[in-house]
């Protein structure tokens, strides 16, 4: 699958995830654990991750690190929203 059409379907389904949880406003942002389950489950359906992360300069998105703090142009989060 080309990288550009992963990174579309990951955006689709991150903008679906994320429209539906309404949570994460009431904790700390990037915090949230069904949206962080979420985010990650995108991830690993993307087969090859590791090279479509390198191609697309994308880093952080690891359980470890909150999702707001992820490194790429995917996630947004300001003033208590989290756009994709």
């Amino acid at each position: 699958m080309p990288a550009r059409r992963q990174l579309r379907l990951l955006l689709l389904g991150l903008a679906a995830v994320l429209s539906c949880v309404a949570r994460a406003s009431a904790q700390k942002l990037g915090s949230d654990p069904v949206v962080m389950a979420a985010l990650l489950a995108q991830r690993d359906a993307i087969t090859n991750w590791k090279d479509f992360s390198t191609a697309n300069n994308i880093s952080g998105w690891t359980p470890d690190v909150p999702y707001c703090q992820w490194d790429s142009e995917t996630i947004k989060c300001t003033g208590g929203t989290i756009t994709v």
